[in-house]
């Protein structure tokens, strides 16, 4: 089984191009667990109801988005703890790869590069075109 975190921009592109079915056949043929907490949720619900531009191109209710992102993935508690990461929602995300011992993060954000040079913890950075054509 692959533990897998996916960023919040690979969540609102599933969304926008209407991918949520092909989530899921992908997470049932790879064997694909996927990671979330609380706080991570909370950020994709503000994007839903106060960001003007992602209310023009997903279409409500919003919280059919939310149903979903629940479904398919395990939410759990997170401390925080920092680290290599500048950015406090980009901590987050690397907080929850290291306590949920993902092996993937899927992300487009250059943030995260930094985790490709230490290698510590292994966590394998795979972009969102990557990942598509990793687990077809």
């Amino acid at each position: 089984m692959n533990r897998v975190v996916l960023d919040l921009n690979f969540w609102l592109s599933v969304f926008i191009s209407k991918k949520n079915s092909l989530l899921l056949d992908t997470i049932e043929k790879h064997d694909l667990e996927i990671f979330s907490c609380e706080e991570f949720r909370k950020d994709l619900e503000s994007v839903f109801y106060h960001k003007d531009i992602f209310k023009r191109k997903l279409f409500p209710p919003f919280d059919s988005y939310l149903e979903f992102h629940a479904v398919v993935s395990e939410t759990i508690a997170i401390q925080y703890r920092g680290g290599l990461i500048h950015d406090y929602k980009d901590k987050l995300i690397y907080d929850l790869c290291i306590q949920s011992r993902t092996r993937i993060l899927v992300t487009n954000d250059s943030d995260f590069d930094v985790l490709k040079k230490f290698k510590r913890p292994e966590i394998i950075i795979m972009s969102t075109a990557e990942f598509w054509k990793v687990f077809k």
